[in-house]
């Protein structure tokens, strides 16, 4: 049998290892280190046997996902149905009037940062210190509506109410064709962040200040309107749209010059509409003179003045009810203490004749007996609050 020689040579030193060796080395599982060389190599081949084997799975899973002519035919048509669908349910038309929307809304973000920075500028212009009142602002504010509505409307006559005279900012005569149409009265609020709409103390001014002006409309431009629905209205109020409260004829806008424009534009318009019923002669008859007061501006800011006051009528009629009512029960339960009370003091009365009368009988003295008082009749009120019951 031949021998195997073990010519191995250790890379370190270069000797040849002997059988010992190798044997030792055989059990310890090899030569004790590999040269760098060979390591490397051996990290490029696993390197590329897991490339190819992720290759291998990739093909395999893109194979497996193929899809037929036919397939692929049958998706196309899905997705033009599809779109058509779309098309016809107006889906198109709801995506451009959601645009359209949205870019007035961009435009009123953008308007109102500029009335604001022009509000600043202006500020910075007229005060040299660091702290300025609301006041100044809201003078300001005040100027910016008067500004707009003149540069609107130049052949219109406005009044401007100076600070501290009586009446609303500005009355807003419109004119047609040369002749007075009407008026509107515009009132301008400015808030600060941590102060809310008195709308009952300025609503109530507000409908004031119309009916001196004999305006048929009024409206109240504020940067910020009362919270969640207006209380003398109940109307839900979505800032900064402009809302009507139709019942007392006034409407809400906000500081955005976009939108004092447009609402603008619109009641004066109607205010035209409204004078071209106006009979229109130099000599009227009381008839005529009576139809021109009753469809006139006048008469309808009477008219929503005393709806307003209706309104509140409510309010405190409604309150003395409840006062009343809670009179009516102190009442009953006042009676009904007093009866309480002279029946205790009748059996205290009764107890001590008692007494008294056992001791005159004790010592013989039964001419000096008491005699017992009569009772007294309980008291009676009807409670007209209280609820009577059904008879079956």
């Amino acid at each position: 049998m031949r021998k195997n020689i073990h010519d191995d040579r250790c890379y370190h030193c270069g000797q040849t290892l002997t059988p010992e060796a190798r044997e030792h080395l055989d059990k310890i599982g090899g030569l004790l280190a590999r040269t760098p060389e060979q390591e490397e190599a051996d990290r490029k081949a696993e390197a590329k046997r897991i490339e190819d084997l992720a290759d291998e799975r990739y093909q395999a899973k893109l194979k497996e996902n193929e899809k037929t002519p036919e397939q692929e035919e049958a998706e196309k048509k899905e997705i033009k149905q599809t779109i058509e669908a779309a098309e016809s349910s107006g889906y198109k038309s709801g995506v451009r009037s959601v645009q359209e929307q949205l870019d007035v809304k961009i435009k009123e973000e953008a308007d109102m940062k500029k009335q604001i920075n022009e509000l600043k500028a202006s500020v910075a212009a007229l005060s040299n210190t660091k702290g300025v009142s609301g006041e100044l602002i809201g003078n300001l504010q005040d100027q910016k509506l008067f500004d707009i509505l003149v540069g609107l409307y130049p052949d219109d006559e406005f009044k401007d109410f100076g600070i501290g005279e009586p009446g609303a900012d500005i009355l807003h005569t419109i004119f047609h064709n040369g002749k007075s149409c009407g008026s509107i009265t515009w009132e301008s609020k400015r808030m600060e962040p941590h102060k809310s709409f008195k709308e009952t103390e300025w609503i109530s001014k507000l409908m004031k200040d119309k009916l001196e002006n004999k305006s048929s409309i009024a409206v109240i431009v504020a940067n910020k309107y009362p919270h969640k629905k207006d209380k003398l209205s109940g109307v839900e109020l979505d800032y900064p749209q402009s809302c009507l409260i139709e019942d007392f004829g006034y409407w809400y806008c906000s500081t955005i010059p976009h939108n004092i424009q447009m609402l603008s534009f619109a009641l004066r318009q109607q205010i035209i509409a409204q004078a071209s019923n106006l009979i229109y002669k130099d000599q009227l008859s009381v008839s005529e003179e009576v139809m021109n007061f009753v469809c006139g501006e006048e008469s309808r800011a009477i008219s929503d003045k005393v709806t307003l006051h209706n309104s509140k009528t409510d309010v405190h009629r409604q309150k003395v009810l409840k006062l009343q009512q809670e009179a009516i029960k102190n009442a009953v339960d006042t009676i009904g203490t007093l009866n309480k009370y002279d029946a205790e003091c009748q059996d205290v009365l009764d107890l001590q004749s008692r007494f008294i009368n056992s001791l005159f009988k004790i010592t013989n003295q039964t001419d000096n007996l008491i005699e017992s008082s009569p009772h007294k009749e309980p008291l009676v009120i009807d409670n007209p609050t209280k609820k009577s019951r059904s008879v079956k």
